[in-house]
This record gives C-alpha cells, sequence and structure tokens, in this order.
C-alpha cells in the first residue's frame, strides 16, 4: 500500500517524538501497594509467607474457620489439625 507524502511526513513526525518511558505491569503493581500501605483483608483471613492474605478457597479447605478444643490439654486450635500436647510429644 502506497502513502502519500503527507502520510509520510506524519508518520516521521511521530517516530522522531521521543516515546514516554513505560513502566512494566510489575512496577506499577509495587508502587500501588507501597502507596497504599494497607492490604485489602476484609475477612480477616491469615496472612501468607508474603504477608498479603491467603485465598479464601484455601482458607475453607484447611477447615482454618472452624475452632476445635484438644480432649488432653484442652487447648484450642484453629484448622484440622493433629493436637499433640508438649508433655505427651516428648514422652514418645
Amino acid at each position: 500500500m502506497a502513502l502519500t507524502s503527507r502520510e509520510r511526513e506524519e508518520e516521521l513526525e511521530t517516530q522522531e517524538e521521543p516515546a514516554p518511558p513505560a513502566e512494566t505491569a510489575a512496577e506499577q503493581e509495587e508502587e500501588d501497594e507501597d502507596e497504599d500501605g494497607k492490604i485489602y483483608n476484609p475477612l480477616k483471613l491469615p496472612l501468607g509467607w508474603d504477608g498479603k492474605p491467603i485465598p479464601f478457597w484455601l482458607y475453607k479447605l484447611h477447615g482454618l474457620g472452624v475452632s476445635f478444643e484438644c480432649e488432653l490439654c484442652s487447648e484450642s486450635y484453629r484448622g484440622r489439625k493433629v493436637c499433640v500436647p508438649f508433655s505427651i510429644s516428648k514422652s514418645r
């Protein structure tokens, strides 16, 4: 496709203008996090290794919303994990 002389001149002018520096998505995300400072956590989910709340599906999968009470030491804990009192685990 052939360009007219006016179109070629416009194309040259746009090429000569320096393009603004483009920020990557990761840089923009980091800046957004730094500006906010607070993490949005309305459900008060536990924080993961990266300091952000764990996903809700993972919270439900591990049963972290349910509180259990140990029959041996009567301590309460969250989630379906094995409760081993210190005195029993040391004797084994």
